[in-house]
């Protein structure tokens, strides 16, 4: 429901409104809000205005007694410094107040200004602390603070990142914001507020954090308890259970807007869905009655495997990308590129982990293999890489990782309709009572042939009635077949078959040191939900337009004058 009203908000706001006809505006602001150690924020915030009219510019930050602002100095565009003169009188000249800041202070209320100078597009960056920013509650720690609020000039795109002593996350906070139409999320370890047009009041941030771990914060609102302020904050406001009359007004417009659309979108979800895959001439694939094959498929090719796996769902999405990374790994300790090695910890419990050992200098063929390599070495420390520093690495550039996948799925396919694998072609999709022609890719006879391999070497490695045509499979092509039962995500299960057919095979196996299917499998999968997790974190999602409460500092209002 927040999704959908948040939705309807911004078809709302594309009601053509009156602007600002003295052509004075601020085109975007950005805020940047570093909180240390003692709770104290470093603000650094950026204007970019179209200025016409006006000799200063001002923001106006309320409810402060508690939260001492210090001003640290203003830039602009230009690269000039603003002279800092402490207290600011409007009343003085544009002249004068060219190039210079400074402050007006009445208790709890300030007022940042600075010279406009010359007209036209600028920029102007301010600095400045805040004292006790976060604020102390009978129960936690949190923030509740408006960035920006009531200006007095259209403003464009806003974006806000506030970040800590320590990473931000759905695991140590929890985060809601209102008065705009837009977002809150966590990214890369901070908080980040965003909206395309501030046609709102302000832009607040109530942020709840598990630790008491800032030392010096505001204890103005110490008696009070923090959810009773989330409960206060949501009063109204888009993340309550109940609707307003204007959410419940807004609503009966989105049903209307949908009963007219809803026929057009079922008719075009099914015209031109591209689920699944589909072969030329309308041939379809039997997998688990496939005859098993015993020859590795695609030319022995790891991305063309796990590319064709996936998509005839032998391997599922969640589970494909660390069999991926498995088979790799095997790949490399076979090749001798990579070393693992045992070791032991803990002073009187021990416990045992496993180093990866990386030759720095190797090189490879294939740019994908050496760009997900190059990330391991990212990883590692002189070349070793202990247990959980990819977990840890994926973590923090799930982005990198997300990328890499979507690099090695967009290369592939460019290769199958390059060497003949996949071509466009017209097919029917029956809605109601018409055949509908599109143009969509198949896949041609030629990458058939292939899939049936792929699925054939897949009954062969699965199958526990040829354990004596396995047997006289020479174990050096073993350690390459493991190589892609990993990316099938089977390699355990072979493995508990070759110490049937072959009793030996551990003793002349290159992986004869460790368990180390387990070991790769473990590795993968633990790097690979690290990322997942990651890049699910920003539990935030959007903004909501109305509520937010009482009891908030800062805002206050802001533009030229």
């Amino acid at each position: 429901m927040k999704r959908l009203l948040s939705f309807l908000t911004v078809l709302l706001l594309l009601i053509p409104t009156a602007v600002d006809a003295s052509g004075t505006r601020v085109n975007s602001i950005d805020i940047n809000c570093q909180i240390d150690q003692n709770g104290t924020a470093t603000f650094v915030e950026k204007w970019d205005m179209d200025v016409s009219e006006g000799t200063e510019g001002y923001k106006i930050f309320n409810g402060m007694s508690d939260q001492p602002l210090k001003l640290i100095g203003v830039t602009d565009d230009r690269g000039k410094t603003y002279t800092n003169i402490g207290s600011w009188d409007s009343d003085i000249s544009k002249e004068y107040k060219t190039n210079k800041c400074g402050l007006i202070r009445d208790g709890g209320h300030y007022e940042l200004c600075f010279g406009l100078g010359d007209y036209g597009r600028r920029s102007y960056t301010m600095t400045y602390h805040i004292d006790h920013f976060v604020n102390q509650y009978e129960d936690q720690q949190g923030i509740n603070y408006a960035f920006i609020s009531d200006m007095s000039l259209n403003v464009g795109d806003v974006t806000i990142r506030v970040s800590g002593i320590t990473p931000y996350s759905k695991d140590n906070a929890k985060i809601w914001a209102f008065g705009y139409s837009g977002s809150v999320n966590f990214d890369d370890g901070s908080v980040v507020l965003q909206t395309h047009s501030l046609n709102s009041n302000k832009m607040q941030l109530l942020m709840g954090l598990e630790s008491n771990s800032y030392t010096s914060p505001n204890k103005r609102h110490a008696s009070e308890k923090f959810e009773d302020v989330v409960k206060d904050a949501k009063e109204g406001s888009s993340y309550s259970k109940g609707m307003s009359k204007e959410a419940k007004i807004m609503l009966f417009i989105f049903i209307t807007f949908v009963i007219v659309m809803v026929i057009s979108i079922i008719v075009a979800v099914i015209v031109f869905s591209d689920s699944g895959v589909v072969f030329e001439n309308g041939r379809t694939i039997k997998g688990k009655e496939v005859t098993p094959f015993r020859e590795i498929p695609c030319d022995k090719d790891i991305f063309l495997f796990y590319y064709l796996a996936k998509k005839l769902d032998i391997i599922g999405d969640d589970e494909s990308r660390e069999n991926l990374i498995s088979g790799f790994i095997l790949k490399w300790v076979r090749d001798g590129v990579v070393t693992i090695r045992e070791k032991e910890s803990g002073a009187i419990v021990k416990k045992k982990n496993y180093d990866m050992y990386l030759d720095v200098d190797v090189k490879f063929e294939n740019k994908q293999e050496s760009a997900l390599y190059k990330m391991f070495i990212l990883a590692s420390k002189d070349g070793v890489l202990q247990t959980k520093a990819f977990q840890k690495w994926c973590g923090k550039h799930y982005k990198k990782i997300d990328s890499w996948f979507t690099k090695v799925d967009n290369i592939i396919e460019d290769s199958m309709n390059k060497n003949g694998y996949a071509k466009t072609a017209t097919v029917y999709k029956r809605v109601l009572f018409w055949n509908i022609p599109r143009d969509r890719i198949v896949w041609t006879n030629k990458a058939y042939d292939q899939c049936l391999y792929v699925w054939g070497f897949n009954n062969f490695l699965k199958d526990e009635d040829n354990m004596k045509e396995k047997a006289a499979i020479e174990v050096k092509l073993w350690d390459e077949y493991l190589i892609f039962a990993a990316v099938l995500g089977i390699a355990d299960r072979v493995e508990k078959q070759l110490k049937v057919a072959i009793p030996r095979y551990e003793e002349m196996t290159t992986y004869n040191s460790f368990p180390i299917y387990y070991y790769t499998h473990t590795f993968a999968h633990n790097s690979m939900s690290a990322a997942t997790a990651a890049a699910s974190a920003g539990q935030g999602g959007s903004s909501s337009f109305s509520g937010g409460g009482g009891g908030f500092s800062g805002g206050g209002g802001g533009g030229v004058r």
